[in-house]
Formats: C-alpha cells, structure tokens, sequence
C-alpha cells in the first residue's frame, strides 16, 4: 500500500467483484483516455500503464496490419510514448510538468488515431472486452487484475477497509512482541530462554479474578500453585509457539495467536480473499 490510495467503495471482496464483471475497463474514444467503472463510479487507468493492456495482443494487430502501415506504426509509437512517461512517484518539478503535458498530448493523438483509423478502434475495442474477462471463468480476469494492481488506488471492500487501515499503520510486530528492533527466530529463543545478555525471567502472578487464580488461592496451601521456571519440556514448547506466533505477525497483513482479539488479517496475495476480514480463531483469542 506505499504510495497508493485505498479506496473502500466495493460492495463485496475484490475478488468477488472482479470475477463477477462488476469492474470494467472503458476506453473512451472522444479523449483517448481509459478508465475502470464500477456502477456510478469511474477510476482513472494510469496512462503509462496503457501499454500494459495491449502486451499480450500486440500479435493481432500484427497479422492485420503490416510494418509499412501507418496506422500500426502511428499506434506503436504512442504504446512507446506512454511507455517512458515519468514515473508517478517521481514527484520533481520537471517530471511533474513532462508528465501532465505528455500524456494529454499523447492522449489527443490517440483520440484522432481512432477517429481516423477503423482497424486500430476495432483493435482496442476487442483489447478491452478480452480484459474485462467472462463470468464463471476466473483466469480471464488475470489480466484486469495486473492492471488493476499497477494503479495509484486499490479498491477495497468497505467492510474491512478501516481495519486494514488501522491495523498496517499504527501496529508494528516488534511493538506488539514487545522489542525495540527485529525479533528473528533464534533472539525469540534466547529471549524465551534467559541467555547471555537477556533479562532474567520474571514471575507472572496470575489475577485474583481468573479461574488459575482462584484454583491458586484454594490451593497453595497444598502446594498446589506454585511460581518459578517451568520445565524445560514446557519452556521448549512455549518457545516454539512464540517463535510461530511472531513470524506468522510478520507476513503482511498477517495477524494471529499472540495477538490481542479483534486483529484481522487481510489476504492480500490471494484475489479470492483479498479484502475479506479474516477473524480469529476461537482458541487464538
């Protein structure tokens, strides 16, 4: 999420809704611009990613149209002009100002390519009904969704938007895991252990109002409830779970275990659950 704008305006999970049809890519032939609506609303396609939506046909256009025509080679120069646009996170002055002028130029020349050219309009119409995929089959929408990801903004389901807002920004796994820096797996180990160059182990008491407590309470005078180091077999399986439960909080947008209730995780490499509120289970509560 650097640099990019979440924008929860969907009404299910991204993959859901992308693999319904409910985005479509439009290409607007008056301006020359594309863009990506969702009912009433329209998100704009940067134009240095233009050609990205053609890579994968460029050979269509090929067999129709030979090197010397021009209509191909007027279009090919434009997917090149696009392509070395500056780079949207290159935020000086004169990449700012090369930016905003040349893509609206480049933008004008493709509006009057269409205008002027029957084989190129038809070439992009059918470039953008092959992104917009068909319904019931999954892989179709592959290329929308490399586009999509490529984009300024990422649409989220309105849902869980707050949570993952919340969660990236103001958590850190080496705050939650109470450390000042990165906490690899062996440091974890020592840490647990009480090694060289460790605080020694402090006693937990458990509350006067928790069932341990209370069992502790009825029972000390037995002997029943006692501080102190636990066994080695205990200390190594504690261990282990901690080392588990931290590098699982490690992933982005993974939360779990040794977390307070109420963390979510949001998937964000699986289209199927991206931007789905993932709870936590019961005994990890």
């Amino acid at each position: 999420m650097r640099n990019r704008l979440l924008i929860p305006v969907l009404g299910a999970p991204y993959g859901k809704v992308l693999e319904d049809g409910e985005l479509r890519l439009a290409f607007d032939a008056q301006s020359g611009s594309f863009d990506l609506r969702y009912y009433e609303h329209r998100f704009p396609i940067d134009p240095r990613e233009y050609p990205r939506l053609f890579a994968s046909r460029m050979e269509i256009l090929e067999s129709r149209l030979p090197p010397s025509d021009p209509d191909r080679q007027d279009f090919e120069s434009l997917l090149g002009a696009f392509a070395r646009l500056p780079a949207r996170d290159d935020t000086s002055d004169d990449a700012r100002l090369e930016r905003y002028r040349d893509k609206e130029a480049n933008k004008r020349r493709l509006a009057r390519l269409c205008q002027c050219s029957e084989s190129v309009a038809r070439f992009i119409a059918e470039a953008v009904a092959a992104l917009n995929g068909r319904c019931g089959n999954p892989a179709s929408f592959d290329l929308l969704d490399v586009v999509l990801a490529a984009q300024a903004y990422r649409l989220s389901y309105w849902r869980v938007a707050a949570d993952e807002i919340n969660y990236r920004r103001f958590f850190d796994v080496n705050h939650l895991a109470g450390s000042p820096g990165p906490l690899p797996g062996n440091r974890i180990a020592r840490f647990l252990a009480g090694g060289p160059g460790q605080p020694a182990p402090r006693r937990l008491r458990a509350s006067p109002g928790s069932p341990r407590g209370a069992a502790g309470a009825m029972g000390r005078s037995r002997g029943a409830f006692r501080h102190g180091r636990p066994t080695a077999r205990r200390l190594a399986r504690r261990r282990a779970q901690a080392v588990r439960h931290v590098a699982d909080a490690a992933r982005p947008g993974g939360a779990r275990g040794g977390l307070r209730r109420g963390f979510v995780r949001t998937a964000a490499g699986e289209r199927s659950v991206r931007g789905t509120c993932l709870c936590l289970p019961a005994r990890a509560r």
